[in-house]
């Protein structure tokens, strides 16, 4: 919905708030909504036309007015437990009536392929209901005929500096392991060399230098080329600086 339903909204708020009623307004992705339309929803905030309730799944401090948040309480939602996804799985399975055909290392595998995420959950159960299997499956069963969910990224927001500050962290702190785990989730997600070239200049700086003069980290160079404008073309290679 654009400017135009919103003040249709707003309309009906102010007549239900001169009949003694209130609006409860819920948007969904609200960070859709650019800063000036965001600016429309305040004077009606202000003046208890509407009670508004927004969801997002950006950071809100990137994504929404500094005004609308100041008005606003902003309450996170974690994502599920093994636990809580248990229960969820219990729920589905009554709604389903009958158990999913899966070993309790092959469910609590299907747990952990839902990151998380409750829906996601939903989906996998539905797709492990629809095999009608007369045995059990084990974890590796279970594995050839479901895909793991894609890790989250997102190459413009929050997630995209997540992974790059996990990258300078094990890069600074000397730990090659998990700096070539943080280069291939980087790399998987949306290919190294396209974080490379869109990269600013300090960014580059800051993955190949040393913190301090005293500490040198195990650094990420392009092979054979000194030159960061070639790293694209380069193989990757780990050397001690």
């Amino acid at each position: 919905s654009g400017v135009p339903e919103l003040k249709k909204v707003f309309e009906a708020a102010k007549i239900r708030r001169g009949n003694g009623q209130g609006t409860l307004l819920f948007v969904d992705e609200i960070h859709r909504f650019n800063k000036a339309q965001q600016d429309g929803f305040l004077p009606h905030m202000e003046d208890g036309t509407i009670l508004l309730v927004g969801a997002t799944t950006e950071n809100p401090s990137f994504e929404l007015n500094a005004a609308l948040l100041s008005r606003a309480q902003v309450l996170v939602l974690e994502r599920l437990t093994l636990a809580e996804l248990e229960l969820l799985t219990q729920r589905a399975e009554a709604e389903l009536g009958r158990a999913l055909p899966l070993t309790g290392a092959a469910r609590e595998a299907l747990q952990e392929m839902a990151d998380g995420d409750g829906r996601a959950l939903l989906n996998l159960v539905e797709q492990v209901a629809a095999w009608r299997s007369d045995t059990q499956l084990d974890p590796q069963a279970l594995g050839a005929r479901l895909m793991r969910r894609a890790a989250k990224y997102d190459k413009s927001g929050e997630e995209h500096y997540n992974l790059i500050s996990a990258l300078h962290k094990s890069v600074r702190g000397s730990d090659p392991d998990a700096a070539l785990y943080w280069l291939a989730r980087c790399s998987r997600a949306a290919r190294i060399r396209a974080i490379w070239r869109g990269a600013s200049p300090a960014w580059r700086s800051r993955i190949s230098a040393s913190p301090t003069r005293r500490h040198r980290p195990f650094a990420c160079m392009p092979g054979n080329s000194t030159s960061a404008s070639a790293a694209p073309r380069a193989n990757w290679r780990w050397a001690r600086r």
